[in-house]
């Protein structure tokens, strides 16, 4: 196939992904999106290529062959686009094989790969001078028991690697928890014994302290030179689970007081591409606590249509050498809204006795950007909506049997 602009390839086709696909396309792209899990949203679209890849963390061989036999038919080196930390991994570490072949972000510090440890974020962040909770890594129950003495209760045990608590074995014994909090040294022998029967790569860290209103999430994209190319910030108001999840509701924000310290920290551990970078103001010393860096697009990222600062059509057109200008957001204020996400931590937060009725539906109201409504896209919406309820339904029966 021929034609002007590249081809663009997106790994990973939940709604981050299929705003990408919706996004290029608009631009006139030529766009391929690629998933392992049939039950991803943007595998119900109609006009735009999509297709079930092998799965990266099973197969990563097989998964590079199949990216390899799909560019064939291109006469240009695809763009590839990526939205789930899966993905990520497999472009970093086959990229002496793939970067003849195909155009996406890479670094010669590995600070992508890097930045996707919690441990590598951890040391980079203390090289930089960046604030982050107190944290520890111990091997070993003996290990634990020699570093506990630099922490403060209560606690938080989280896996180096999110992927490794996706496994059938971690799902069976921490019931699909992200993180365990512990308030007490019983509590987290307990569970650290229990969990490093799965996985002995686990961080141990201190809690930023304060309500889920005071965590902020900075997006970045950064050229392939390492220069900035774009950036927005938000406020996240409601999470799910809550107080330890991601954005179900949030609102744009001012970003100077995060922005330099940002832009300052990745450019100097070589990072290159997008990122979504968490922090959290400590209500014991006000200070911002780094809590995450996302080292693909995400959630929230589509709401950069809305303040000037396109971040997806920025990074293709970074991407296939457009020569793309650098944009600062507007001074705008829009909330942004998952309605499949957002009723299930509502409910959350209904149980905690965090919310309430009416004050939760008037979020819903005024300049709200709807981030999973598309009513061009009735499949998707099916599988969004009814799809989610109907797979929800069968877990909840499978539970019940095994019990």
């Amino acid at each position: 196939m021929t034609g002007g602009k590249p081809p663009a390839f997106v790994l990973g086709l939940f709604l981050p992904g299929l705003d990408i696909l919706k996004t290029l396309v608009t631009h006139g792209v030529q766009c391929e999106g690629f998933d392992c899990k049939a039950t991803a949203p943007a595998m119900k679209l109609k006009r735009i290529p999509v297709a079930r890849c092998p799965d990266p963390e099973k197969n990563e061989r097989e998964f590079v062959e199949f990216l390899l036999d799909r560019a064939k038919i291109y006469d240009q080196p695809p763009v590839i686009l990526v939205t789930a930390d899966s993905f990520v991994r497999v472009l970093q570490n086959n990229r002496g094989v793939l970067r003849s072949h195909f155009r996406f972000y890479e670094d010669a510090k590995s600070a992508i790969s890097r930045l996707m440890s919690k441990k590598g974020m951890y040391e980079a962040a203390n090289e930089q001078g960046v604030d982050v909770p107190q944290a520890i890594f111990p091997r070993s129950v003996g290990e634990l028991e020699a570093q506990l003495h630099r922490l403060q209760f209560p606690l938080l045990i989280k896996p180096l690697y999110a992927h490794h608590w996706r496994t059938p074995a971690a799902k069976s014994q921490i019931d699909d928890q992200k993180v365990i909090k512990v308030h007490n040294e019983a509590a987290l022998f307990g569970w650290y014994e229990r969990v490093n029967a799965f996985d002995s790569e686990l961080m141990i860290q201190e809690i930023a302290t304060g309500p889920d209103e005071n965590l902020y999430y900075l997006v970045v994209l950064l050229d392939q030179k390492g220069k900035p190319l774009g950036h927005f910030c938000g406020r996240k108001i409601r999470i799910t689970p809550i107080h330890f999840g991601s954005a179900s509701y949030m609102h744009t924000t001012d970003p100077d007081e995060l922005e330099n310290r940002v832009f300052s920290f990745l450019e100097n551990v070589g990072y290159r591409g997008p990122a979504g970078v968490e922090f959290k103001k400590d209500e014991r010393d006000g200070r911002f606590k780094l809590i995450e860096v996302n080292a693909r697009f995400g959630l929230w990222d589509v709401i950069g249509r809305k303040l000037g600062v396109d971040v997806f059509w920025l990074a293709y057109q970074d991407l296939a050498d457009l020569n793309p200008q650098r944009r600062h957001p507007r001074r705008v204020r829009i909330a942004w809204l998952s309605v499949s996400r957002d009723i299930p931590a509502y409910l959350q937060y209904r149980r905690a006795g965090e919310l309430s009725f009416i004050p939760w539906l008037r979020t819903y109201f005024g300049n709200v950007y709807f981030a999973d409504l598309y009513w061009d896209e009735p499949f998707v919406m099916y599988s969004l909506y009814v799809g989610k309820l109907i797979r929800k339904f069968r877990k909840t029966i499978r539970k019940m049997r095994k019990a």
